[in-house]
C-alpha cells in the first residue's frame, strides 16, 4: 500500500512541477507579447507619416518639383494641426517662427503653415528638412543630422 501512496505523491509531485512550468511559459510569452506591443507602438509614434496619411488630404499637386516634400492639407488651423500631432506622435522638438510651425523627429521634419482658411502640411525626411529650412534650423539650434543618428566624430581626414 505505501508503493501506491508513493506513486500517486510522485504524480501529484510532478503535476505540480508541469503546471509551475506551464505558467511560467506562458509568463515569459506574455511578457515578450506585450514588449512587442510597446516597441511596436512607440516606434509608430516617433514616426508622423502613418498619422499625417490618415487624417489630412494629400495635395501632390502642391509638392514641390525637387521632391523635398510631401504636402497635405487640413481644414483645422496650424496651431490645432501641432496640437494634434503633438496629442498623437512623439517629436523631439517644436518651435513656431515666420508663422510656421515646425515638429522634429529622428527621421522626419514637419512644417505647417496658413493655408486660406487650413493649413498646409509637409512632411520631409530630415535631411531634406534640413537642407529645405536652413536657417530655420540654425535659428533653433537643430543639427542637420537627425538626432537618432549617431555622432561618428572625428575631424578632418579622421576616415569618416
Amino acid at each position: 500500500m505505501s508503493d501506491d501512496y508513493d506513486q500517486t505523491q510522485d504524480a501529484k509531485t510532478q503535476a505540480r512541477q508541469i503546471s509551475i512550468t506551464m505558467w511560467i511559459v506562458i509568463g515569459v510569452i506574455g511578457a515578450l507579447c506585450l514588449s512587442l506591443v510597446f516597441v511596436s507602438c512607440n516606434s509608430r509614434r516617433e514616426d508622423p507619416t502613418s498619422h499625417i496619411e490618415d487624417n489630412y488630404s494629400r495635395a501632390a499637386s502642391m509638392d514641390d518639383d525637387n521632391g523635398n516634400a510631401r504636402v497635405f492639407t487640413s481644414s483645422k488651423s496650424p496651431r490645432d494641426v501641432r496640437n494634434d500631432l503633438r496629442e498623437n506622435t512623439d517629436q523631439r522638438s517644436d518651435r513656431y517662427r515666420d508663422n510656421m510651425y515646425f515638429l522634429q523627429y529622428p527621421k522626419h521634419i514637419v512644417s505647417i503653415e496658413s493655408n486660406g482658411s487650413g493649413s498646409k502640411i509637409l512632411l520631409f525626411n530630415y535631411r531634406r528638412g534640413s537642407s529645405y529650412y536652413g536657417s530655420h534650423f540654425a535659428f533653433f539650434g537643430w543639427s542637420s543630422t537627425p538626432p537618432s543618428s549617431s555622432y561618428r566624430g572625428g575631424g578632418w581626414g579622421s576616415g569618416k
